[in-house]
Order: structure tokens, then C-alpha cells, then sequence
């Protein structure tokens, strides 16, 4: 199961992220907003959803080049992490 870390607000989320974000911060920003329209913004989606998107995009049911080889290489817990932290941003 997937949660969001608990007691922590957006802010100090935010300004305290885990290091494995730096791989996703190129396209999603830190901030969780996609830098272009062919990017999503990851910020506030469920974590649920991007638990199982990056699980797709790591065994290949769910077809993106770039994305495959970054998630192909992440661990269950760096997956949990980014998951964890992109849940509790607000949206945008």
C-alpha cells in the first residue's frame, strides 16, 4: 500500500524532497508541474494512480520510451518515494 507522509504540509514537503525527485524534476519539476503540455503534472494526482503508472511504465504495459528506461531502474522504495511525495503537492 502507498501512502503519503503523514503530519508533513506541501511546503515542508516541497523544500525537504527525497533525491530520487532529481531524476523526475527535469520534466516534472520539483513542484510536480510538467514543464510542456506533453508533460503531466504529477502534483496532487492520487497516489494510487502514480504508484500503478509507474509500475506500468516499468514492466512495459504502458508503452513511453523515456519513461521506461527511467522507471525500469527504479526500486520499489525509490517508487514509493516519488509516489509518496508527488501525492501530497497541491495541484496546480
Amino acid at each position: 500500500m502507498v501512502t503519503v507522509a503523514a503530519g508533513r504540509d506541501a511546503k515542508s514537503q516541497a523544500a525537504n524532497y527525497p533525491t530520487i525527485i532529481d531524476v523526475c524534476a527535469p520534466c516534472h519539476g520539483t513542484d510536480g508541474k510538467g514543464r510542456d503540455v506533453e508533460t503531466p503534472n504529477l502534483a496532487g494526482q492520487s497516489g494510487i494512480y502514480l504508484y500503478n503508472q509507474l509500475m506500468a511504465f516499468r514492466n512495459g504495459t504502458r508503452r513511453h520510451p523515456p519513461m521506461k528506461g527511467i522507471a525500469r531502474d527504479l526500486t520499489d522504495n525509490e517508487i514509493k518515494a516519488v509516489v509518496s511525495y508527488y501525492a501530497i503537492l497541491p495541484p496546480p
